[in-house]
């Protein structure tokens, strides 16, 4: 019998799940292949085009290869009884895999396919090249920015060079520069993958590439894990051509800590977040720098610009996800030119977007003006009496006044709903007093009625 403790097979299963086993069209790739030999427990998915494998040490002297249904492995590890151990046994047609589940053993067969049918192992030298710390972080960052669309594999991947990390979607660009990797001269491109997120992003790893001067396999290795991928062939986009020149942007935005922090949790909630583009639009002017979706304006008090005054409407999922990666520093010219966030070796830029048309504010301006609103049309019905006119957007002390008034009415809010609940409360004792009211009143004529 071979034994695998619990934690170790949840932290198996927990990156083996990235590869959504289950809903594969060949039966031999919804299972794991397990190798046991020379001190060591292996264990093998594949989806054809990509290798997950983790390898741990193991007290066991015993020998074995074979294939189990990769959702009994991942049942086991996951309803498992606490401190408990997966077992893998001998069985008379081959092996099966156990689990304790409230003290009682449940046993599951392993499968009937022969391990001759398992895709081949891709084979990497014994060591690699060294890679910086955080490269891992960097190359999940950079799969955040690479297209999700099937039908464009160039674009749903990452392109290394020898300096550089890229990808993109076509409407925003991931690019980190400063390396030193041993690659071929044109570089390759590796698929976008969930796999990267069992590695730990700050630890260092190792590069593997096949022997060969075009290989057509890398590898990724961390402590137990290994990521194998095919490179993608093919050419991937001129992406320089669409970075501008941080010289050409001539307006820069220093988004303080407490101000990225609020848009972090702000802007997901504000109109329009659910809209196809989820639209946003940036003012930044003398008067005041504030980020608008519809007719909500969020005033970004502390953060520092420099420039001429500027607007800009975009996706606030980009800058959101700029945000999540660490980036504060925003340059941006018009609204016709990429948004860039640069911080250290990392650029990030998006293209923007048309603005909404109750923006109506100017793209740019040569001098330091502030950003007037447009002419408001007259209302073609009577105002309502409780629907304030929206605050104009170069007046920001009514800006501060709106905001502070809707936390006001939050608060308010709060507050009723905490007295609705009172309410609630009270009115239910009430009913339980009058319930037991009546039943003493019954049993008191009960006993009245009783004979001495």
């Amino acid at each position: 019998m071979i034994t695998l403790p619990l934690e170790l097979a949840r932290e198996i299963a927990a990156g083996l799940r990235c590869f959504k086993l289950n809903k594969s069209s060949l039966p031999v790739l919804r299972c794991l292949r397990v190798a046991i030999g020379a001190g060591r427990f292996v264990i093998h998915a594949t989806t054809l085009d990509e290798w997950l494998v983790h390898s741990s040490p193991t007290p066991c002297a015993d020998s074995a290869d074979f294939l189990i249904p990769a959702e009994h492995f991942l049942e086991a590890a996951k309803s498992a009884d606490p401190k408990s151990e997966i077992t893998f046994s001998p069985a008379k047609s081959g092996w099966e895999i156990g689990h304790h589940v409230a003290g009682q053993l449940m046993v599951h067969p392993v499968s009937g396919i022969a391990v001759s049918e398992f895709p081949e192992i891709p084979v990497f030298p014994a060591s690699g090249q060294p890679l910086p710390a955080g490269f891992t972080r960097t190359l999940e960052e950079a799969m955040a920015a690479a297209s999700t669309e099937d039908s464009r594999q160039i674009l749903k991947s990452v392109f290394l060079t020898r300096s550089d990390v890229i990808a993109t979607d076509g409407r925003q660009l991931f690019v980190s520069n400063s390396l030193a990797l041993q690659l071929p001269s044109g570089g390759i491109i590796v698929p976008s993958s969930g796999a990267i997120r069992v590695f730990d992003a700050a630890a260092p790893a190792e590069l593997l590439l096949e022997a060969s001067d075009a290989p057509s396999r890398v590898a990724l290795r961390q402590r137990a894990w290994t990521w194998a991928s095919k490179v993608i062939e093919g050419n991937y986009p001129n992406w320089k051509q669409v970075v501008p020149r941080v010289e050409t942007l001539s307006t820069q935005l220093v988004l303080s800590p407490g101000d990225a922090a609020r848009l972090q949790r702000v802007m997901p909630r504000l109109p329009g977040a659910s809209d196809k583009d989820s639209p946003v639009v940036l003012t930044i002017a003398p008067t005041g720098i504030e980020l608008r979706a519809s007719n909500i304006g969020v005033a970004l008090m502390d953060s520092v610009s420099t420039g001429p005054a500027v607007t800009t409407s975009f996706n606030r999922r980009f800058l959101l996800q700029a945000l999540s990666q660490g980036f504060r520093t925003l340059h941006v010219r018009d609204n016709a030119t990429p948004v860039v966030m640069r911080e250290g070796p990392r650029t990030y830029l998006w293209m923007p977007v048309r603005m909404p048309a109750e923006a109506g504010v100017p793209t740019a301006s040569s001098k330091s003006e502030p950003v007037k609103a447009p002419d408001r049309p007259a209302p073609t019905e009577p105002v309502r009496p409780m629907q304030p006119e929206p605050p104009r957007e170069d007046d920001p002390g009514a800006l501060e006044s709106l905001q502070r008034a809707r936390e006001i009415l939050r608060e308010l809010q709060a507050a009723l709903t905490g007295a609705s609940n009172a309410v609630r409360v009270l009115e239910r004792e009430r009913r339980e007093v009058e319930r037991d009211l009546d039943a003493l009143k019954r049993n008191l004529r009960a006993l009245k009625s009783v004979e001495v």
